[in-house]
């Protein structure tokens, strides 16, 4: 498996910012985005993929996969505010209303997948990082909400790298977009094209949806 890079830290103000931005070495002033360690930029090669290094020389496991929690939220955002339309897409799943009563066997497997398709800005004009649900002790990545009409139920956004989220979160009953992220290159993905569900990587939880892009 390809090594991968530390290519975003936070700066001192808290900032996600990008290693080709902020000074070489120790001057950029940034530190882990896991462990709050601080980093070197090594920005300054013409050979080598620029990146942030620990100080210590010891590498956080956990590094790469919080910046793409931070990256996912931070772009996601951005995109969501800035566009007139972001897509969200989903495969609907049609049951067959006599399916339990005349003994077919696997009640899962009776139904009729269709795509559904509509623009998220059309009902939501608002989006917060880190805001607490609304029945549940946690904290979301990202909330969707109407500013102007509040009787419109919020959507919760979660990103995940390799940990989804519990059967508390997902069967709360609130509605919930759960995405899989691996890289830089699925953010960006998200953050142009919106949220996609690809219905032969995912389930359908109650409550939630769960996406992954691919």
């Amino acid at each position: 498996m390809a090594r991968r890079l530390l290519t975003y830290a936070l700066n001192s103000l808290g900032k996600i910012v990008f290693v080709d931005d902020v000074a070489k070495g120790l001057d950029c002033e940034c530190i882990c985005p896991c462990c709050k360690e601080k980093l070197m930029a090594k920005n300054g090669g013409t050979k080598r993929i620029h990146h942030f290094a620990h100080a210590s020389g010891v590498e956080c496991e956990g590094a790469y996969e919080s910046m793409l929690h931070l990256l996912a939220k931070d772009r996601i955002k951005k995109a969501f505010l800035e566009k007139d339309y972001f897509k969200m897409e989903f495969i609907y799943r049609s049951y067959c209303p006599k399916a339990k009563s005349c003994g077919y066997i696997r009640y899962d497997d009776c139904f009729i997948s269709s795509p559904k398709s509509f623009n998220l800005k059309e009902f939501y004009d608002s989006c917060e990082e880190e805001i607490s649900y609304d029945t549940i002790r946690r904290r979301s990545d990202l909330k969707l909400f109407s500013s102007k009409n509040p009787n419109i139920a919020p959507i919760y956004i979660e990103f995940f790298v390799t940990h989804a989220s519990d059967e508390e979160k997902l069967y709360s009953g609130e509605k919930i977009i759960e995405v899989k992220i691996e890289s830089e290159s699925d953010i960006e993905k998200i953050a142009s094209e919106g949220f996609i569900q690809r219905e032969k990587h995912i389930s359908i939880p109650v409550g939630g949806i769960n996406l992954v892009h691919t």
